[in-house]
């Protein structure tokens, strides 16, 4: 876990000073300038059985930006941003929402704390609760472990307070890649010195239940994490580094949960959401219409010895230059990947 968030926070310094350095024309937005889009999702087209880049040049920017939720309307987005200001690196949740019938210009969340990171969102699928990890100090000495989960829940008047969540879901490691089925069931990633492991634990009569790892037919190898839990628990995409059939890096992989409890083995999703590059988390829209995914499908001559001068500036200033982006697909497209259709 620190090791991965280390480099995350590595990768957006060398990003932001870049953003910082050379801002090109056309590759921002102001608020004066904000285009008005209408509709469900951020009023982009839906996308078909190819993955597509969202939003591109509003959302997919050339930030570090993944990890991107929709509530049950489809009517408030909720993403995560990496980016370089007042001399330090800041990774945070920003949103938008559809008033009057228009969507807003993306903003920081009003719990956001910029003195510490807040990454991997997931918002619940009802749309009442916003789950992330952090690093923010907790004060308790049960929960000295540097990242933790904290939940923030919505109600008539808007969100309330982060709250640290409770044992055992924290306190037992360093923990990330957090997702709550509708029955409540949570999906997340701990973390030991050795391994990065997929558990599970229930909520019922007030408390969480002991965390259950799961079988190696999803945990496959040693580091496999942030996955996301369909909300009626029928499935898992989850990135997994270190295959032997990956395309390189942290691919997206697949793993489907029968009515027993059992897990087919996790399979790599293919070139439609994965390159020789890394890879994010996944999100499910709540209505399980379409999957979104942080990804660097394209990303030119980045990392290569053909790379220019424009090619690095373009890197945090353009998607598809070499930075995450956030991709969008109909959900049909996991069809190919069900046991009946692979045997």
């Amino acid at each position: 876990m620190i090791r991965r968030l280390c480099a995350l926070v590595g990768l957006i310094v060398v990003a932001a000073i870049l953003s910082h350095c050379g801002q090109q024309s056309g590759s921002t937005i102001d608020e004066g300038g904000f285009p008005v889009l209408r509709g469900p999702y951020f009023g982009q087209k839906t996308p078909g059985l190819t993955p597509e880049l969202f939003a591109p040049g509003i959302v997919s920017t050339g930030l570090m930006d993944g990890t991107c939720n929709f509530s049950p309307d489809g009517d408030e987005m909720y993403y995560n941003s990496g980016y370089f200001h007042k001399g330090k690196v800041n990774l945070s949740i920003v949103y938008s929402k559809i008033e009057n019938g228009v969507w807003t210009v993306p903003e920081f969340v009003n719990f956001a704390d910029r003195e510490f990171v807040q990454g991997y969102p997931f918002l619940s699928y009802d749309g009442t609760e916003l789950y992330y990890t952090s690093n923010k100090p907790t004060n308790d000495p049960q929960f000295n472990n540097q990242y933790n989960f904290w939940v923030v829940r919505k109600d008539s008047s808007g969100w309330g307070e982060p709250v640290l969540m409770p044992a055992p879901i924290n306190g037992r490691g360093e923990v990330t890649g957090i997702s709550v089925t509708t029955s409540g069931v949570v999906y997340y990633t701990l973390m030991t010195a050795d391994e990065q492991l997929i558990y599970r634990s229930a909520f019922s009569d007030g408390k969480y239940s002991e965390p259950e790892r799961l079988p190696d037919a999803v945990n496959s190898v040693k580091s496999q994490f942030d996955g996301v839990i369909a909300p009626d628990e029928s499935y898992m995409i989850l990135p997994v580094y270190g295959r032997d059939d990956s395309y390189g890096s942290t691919d997206l992989y697949i793993t489907f949960r029968d009515e027993n409890d059992n897990w087919t083995p996790v399979r790599n999703m293919g070139e439609a959401f994965n390159s020789k590059f890394t890879e994010g988390a996944a999100r499910i829209t709540p209505d399980g219409k379409y999957i979104l995914f942080t990804g660097k499908l394209e990303s030119h001559n980045w990392n290569e010895d053909s790379a220019g001068f424009y090619d690095i500036l373009n890197y945090n200033t353009k998607p598809q230059h070499g930075s995450f982006d956030i991709y969008w697909v109909d959900a049909g497209i996991i069809d190919q990947f069900r046991p009946e259709n692979t045997e």
